[in-house]
């Protein structure tokens, strides 16, 4: 059977021995429960682990806000910054 006499010009061909992705792939619900428990598992590693060396002194340029630093761009300062303000200056 050719695509067309199946109803129209793009609807799959199955021909013996062959797999459409679909049989292959898992649901969207399996996707779905996949993701959101890999969320939980790096949620839990974020709010357990400890803090990097560096967050010392990405937290001072936070502090002190510029539009360069001595040897990295004023995103970080920025975003150190703006979740302080936002968020305090707890851990998380």
């Amino acid at each position: 059977m050719s695509a067309v006499e199946s109803g129209g010009v793009l609807a799959p061909v199955r021909a013996a021995g062959r797999v459409d992705l679909a049989d292959v792939l898992p649901s969207w619900r399996t996707l779905a429960v996949f993701l959101v428990l890999l969320a939980a598992i790096r949620l839990g590693y974020f709010a357990l682990a400890g803090i990097y060396p560096d967050e010392g002194y990405y937290w001072l340029w936070g502090r002190n806000l510029a539009l360069s630093y001595y040897d990295h761009p004023p995103l970080g300062g920025w975003m150190h910054g703006l979740t302080g303000a936002l968020f305090g200056d707890g851990i998380l």
